[in-house]
């Protein structure tokens, strides 16, 4: 389910500035501006319960421009899109479709600049908890239920 996640950020990135280059797994030395960089996603587990997960994840897009006034242009997009949204955006199913019914929830956004020379960078760190089944424990949980079923 992260990977649609993660998959389902960078499509709705791609949809709101198509003009960007985007790059996921390294910037290659001679990266073109303006561009966007993925870099791999962290996550840190939070307690939930015995049969489900919760992860909180963060994702760290860098925005490479030549002027700061694009690059905070490129960055107040995604930022607001999501705000309109409600703090959601559209899980991508496999096919590259939207699903209609799923979403990331409770997408957060923060904005943070620095520049190199003369090119500008807004890092735009996102945060959301992704939930799921442990399926060792579901499996568990279906013995169980067998067993008492069985005893019925």
């Amino acid at each position: 389910m992260r990977e649609l996640e993660l998959n389902s950020i960078i499509k709705f990135c791609y949809e709101l500035l198509p003009e960007m280059n985007f790059y996921t797994k390294s910037v290659p030395q001679d990266f073109k501006v303006p561009s966007i960089y993925f870099p791999p996603a962290g996550a840190k587990m939070k307690p939930f319960s015995q049969a489900t997960f919760a992860l909180e994840n963060v994702l760290s897009m860098i925005i490479f421009d030549k002027s700061r006034q694009k690059a905070f242009f490129s960055a107040d997009k995604i930022m607001y899109s999501i705000i309109e949204g409600n703090n959601k955006i559209p899980i991508v199913t496999e096919e590259n479709i939207e699903s209609g019914s799923l979403y990331v929830n409770d997408v957060n956004i923060d904005l943070k600049e620095s520049h190199i020379d003369d090119l500008f960078i807004v890092v735009c760190t996102l945060t959301w908890d992704s939930k799921g089944f442990n399926s060792k424990r579901m499996k568990d949980y279906e013995k169980i239920n067998e067993v008492n079923m069985n005893l019925n």
